[in-house]
């Protein structure tokens, strides 16, 4: 198999534009970010989430600091992760083009009254593929993105097994 190399390190422009097409053909998973602050809903899909330890279970989730979301979740310090499933496509299309609070018009949007204080008013798809709900513990600024890293407080699984998946420019599902 022939193997293009990406550009070289003397050529900055061109290894950033070689990077993207490269991840590009990186497949995710499918989230919905959001949080709420000064009694405002924020959100916005992302594919750049990842576990990051069991002990204490936690994630991180990779937020560009120009996104409408960043400055309300890192005031607020928490947030959900709504996992979409093949059935959702529909939602993070809707996320994707809708601006501000036109987001959650879609979808069985729902407020967090659980046992968790610090959780109070996060909006979460009630139908989500899984939910995780957490409190950031660190912020890592890099570039043009934050790293936000959460410990999860509570996560909701529904039985479902086929997560909704982007790549190259397309969704997918992948079955388990």
């Amino acid at each position: 198999m022939a193997r293009q190399s990406l550009a070289s390190a003397h050529e900055p422009e061109a290894v950033a534009v070689a990077f993207r097409a490269a991840m590009r053909g990186v497949a995710s998973t499918v989230t919905l970010i959001a949080v709420e602050h000064a009694g405002r809903r924020y959100g916005m899909v992302a594919t750049a989430m990842m576990s990051v330890s069991l002990e204490p279970p936690s994630l991180a989730v990779c937020i560009n600091s120009s996104a409408s979301l960043h400055e309300p979740l890192r005031l607020r310090g928490a947030f959900s992760v709504n996992v979409l499933s093949e059935r959702q496509q529909y939602i993070g299309q809707h996320f994707a083009r809708s601006k501000a609070e036109d987001r959650f018009d879609c979808g069985n949007w729902n407020s967090y009254k659980g046992r968790k204080a610090s959780l109070s008013r996060l909006p979460y798809l009630g139908d989500a593929n899984v939910v995780f709900f957490g409190r950031v513990s660190e912020q890592i600024a890099f570039g043009t993105h934050t790293l936000f890293i959460a410990e999860i407080d509570e996560s909701v699984q529904a039985n479902i097994k086929r997560p909704l998946v982007y790549c190259d420019g397309s969704y997918g599902s992948f079955a388990g």
